[in-house]
């Protein structure tokens, strides 16, 4: 189900919303996530996604699923089912509270809207553990 005609992802330990109407993301990941020990845990992790150009005046409801290297997925069910008006613009915050990162390989956040099977939304990222330098740092 295509939902929005644009969309993107941030990946992040936290959003948080301001005084203003804004938010601040902090601690923003790139593709990969590195840690200096395997297996680690943090706090939270947030997928922030914006959606452009709403193609449903009606937020379908959602199957988000965490998929972690040598880890049994995440399978979150999400009832939306909140009017956003079609053309206008979503922000939807995820939050996995506590993110335990098992082993290294490819993870992904994948999200599939209004009950159909392939996601419409895929955001994936490596989890690495640090190299040590030649100096053992």
């Amino acid at each position: 189900m295509k939902i929005a005609e644009q969309f993107f992802t941030i990946l992040s330990d936290d959003i948080r919303q301001e005084v203003g109407n804004k938010n601040s993301i902090m601690g923003i990941y790139s593709d990969r996530m590195v840690f200096q020990e395997l297996p680690a845990l943090l706090p939270k992790l947030i997928l922030t996604v914006f959606l452009i150009d709403l193609k449903t005046a009606i937020m379908p409801d959602a199957t988000v699923k965490l998929i972690n290297p040598k880890m049994d997925p995440v399978v979150l069910q999400i009832p939306f089912s909140v009017e956003t008006g079609s053309g206008n613009r979503a922000i939807l915050s995820l939050g996995f509270a506590p993110f335990k990162a098992e082993a290294p390989g490819e993870a992904r956040i994948e999200i599939c809207f209004g009950g159909e099977k392939e996601p419409t939304i895929i955001h994936k990222f490596n989890i690495e553990k640090a190299q040590k330098t030649k100096n053992g740092k």
